[in-house]
């Protein structure tokens, strides 16, 4: 392990010394790449997005279609994201979240429907299994809200949600 760790050191030098500038697309990694550089320039890359919908198309009534696509796996925030609803329920009983995707294992399945029947909220989710790549943007094009639950971990905080590509 502590080769490991002095083998990044002594390439992160080398890497740090070589390069010309960086870009980065976190405020997590401008802030450690400012540090560790030798004064090259950091340039953040913000994710931006367009949508075809106007503010007054989200405003009351509002009857949120929600959608999730992603693996079905721990550390993907799901369990996050079923207590999200559990906690916005009342407010928005019509609340539906369609889930894309398949489960891994059948632990961590039992585990998700176990969460969904404890915080009473098995109506809101429905589960629609795996769908070809070339059919999701037009299936997401039809929902209100598409979810990206993100786990706060040093990859969360360093990485850039390519879900958000794809959505």
């Amino acid at each position: 392990r502590r080769i490991n760790a002095y083998q990044h050191k002594i390439s992160d030098k080398i890497f740090f010394s070589l390069a010309d500038g960086f870009f980065v697309v976190s405020t997590y990694l401008n802030e450690k790449i400012k540090r560790l550089s030798k004064g090259q320039p950091v340039l953040s890359l913000p994710l931006v997005a367009t949508i075809n919908k106007t503010i007054s198309e989200f405003q009351e009534p509002f009857h949120p279609c929600c959608a999730y696509v992603g693996s079905l796996i721990p550390d993907e925030g799901i369990e996050m994201m079923i207590e999200a609803v559990a906690e916005i329920r009342s407010k928005y009983p019509e609340l539906v979240v369609d889930i894309y995707g398949g489960f891994n294992n059948k632990e961590y399945n039992n585990t998700i429907l176990n969460l969904l029947k404890r915080l009473k909220v098995e109506k809101h989710f429905k589960f629609k299994g795996n769908v070809p790549s070339d059919k999701i943007v037009e299936i997401l094009s039809k929902y209100t809200l598409l979810l990206l639950p993100r786990p706060d971990t040093v990859i969360s905080r360093a990485g850039f949600p390519g879900k958000l590509a794809e959505y």
